[in-house]
């Protein structure tokens, strides 16, 4: 939803300039009252230690966990933060070199780039999938089994 507002945006701001309003109408204007409302609707922006924080309570509710469970789940999920917070800086930088050499029209640069951002980005997935092994070594077999439920039931994420 969000792409496709930022498209519908995109495109109306464009058009704007090329018939010489400069300001955005029609579409656009909808687009950006849409991703008002998302990003109001989405609330506060959390620091990590509140994400984690809320993540664990809603864990401990839904799965029972005890309070040794909860910390340990609690460090494995800060451990993660800290080992993907390099990363994410990371591709914000590959972000900006990505700009810059499709406005210079590098295509060995773009190929160079996006070739940096996926193994970023594999590396991000690697990191989310053993904080699930470490959560799940951490769980009870009745726990998983709930938590599994769980997953299939909203869709399975590492």
């Amino acid at each position: 939803m969000m792409i496709l507002a930022a498209m519908l945006l995109v495109t109306s701001l464009a058009a704007a300039q090329a018939n010489g309003k400069g300001q955005a109408n029609g579409l656009g204007a909808q687009a950006l009252g849409v991703l008002g409302q998302q990003a109001a609707a989405q609330g506060p922006v959390l620091t990590p230690e509140e994400r984690i924080a809320k993540r664990v309570e809603m864990m401990t509710k839904v799965l029972d966990l005890t309070e040794a469970q909860a910390a340990s789940i609690t460090a494995i999920l800060t451990k993660e933060v800290g080992d993907m917070e390099p990363l994410r800086a990371q591709l914000e930088t590959l972000r900006g070199q990505l700009k810059d050499a499709v406005q210079s029209a590098d295509l060995s640069g773009i190929d160079t780039t996006a070739a940096a951002m996926g193994t970023v980005h594999g590396q991000i997935i690697a990191i989310q999938a053993k904080t699930r092994v470490a959560i799940l070594a951490v769980l009870t077999p009745e726990q998983i089994a709930k938590l599994e439920a769980i997953r299939e039931h909203f869709g399975d994420r590492p």
